[in-house]
């Protein structure tokens, strides 16, 4: 399956899950550095709760430019965490997506240590961000301060799969 198909497929999936998961009964302001990524006009598009054994793991938010969700246009995933990670042990689960979406363990490996670096340990209420740009370039954020910038377009679109897209699947 081509990975485009795969990507589009799973985003889909999880933006079904996560817009009807929470209707938005008031509007929300985007941080500020989603709406300097996304313009004036952002809105959250949906919204919803990992849950591991009724513990909180995160909130996750998705964030539009254009009041509805395309692959391919600007959009922001914002995780917003309930407990303490070593950005090691979101990279290793990042890394475990990947394998699973059938990816070889050499490449997965080398994933695996670029979303390292994209990473940031986290506190509960702490929050990293995911922004897919409009040159197709991916900027990760934790708590608003930009860390990381990926122009590789096969990356990008495999670090979404792994990193946060297939996340998002397992939201219930």
């Amino acid at each position: 399956m081509a990975m485009r198909t795969l990507l589009t497929k799973l985003l889909m999936a999880s933006l079904v899950l996560l817009a009807g998961l929470q209707p938005l009964a008031a509007a929300e302001t985007a941080p500020d550095f989603i709406q300097t990524e996304l313009g004036p006009g952002s809105q959250l598009l949906g919204s919803g709760t990992l849950r591991w054994f009724g513990i909180r793991v995160y909130d996750a938010k998705l964030w539009v430019s254009n009041g509805r969700y395309q692959a391919d246009q600007p959009h922001a995933l914002q995780l917003i965490y309930g407990h303490d990670f070593r950005a090691e042990e979101l990279a290793k689960e990042g890394g475990k997506q990947l394998r699973k979406q059938g990816v070889d363990e050499a490449r997965s490996l080398r994933w695996q240590a670029l979303m390292q670096q994209a990473f940031t340990d986290v506190k509960a209420g702490d929050s990293l961000t995911a922004v897919l740009r409009a040159d197709q370039s991916l900027a990760f954020y934790s708590n608003g301060k930009l860390l990381l910038l990926l122009v590789i377009r096969s990356l990008v679109s495999i670090f979404w799969i792994s990193g946060w897209g297939a996340r998002l699947r397992s939201l219930s």
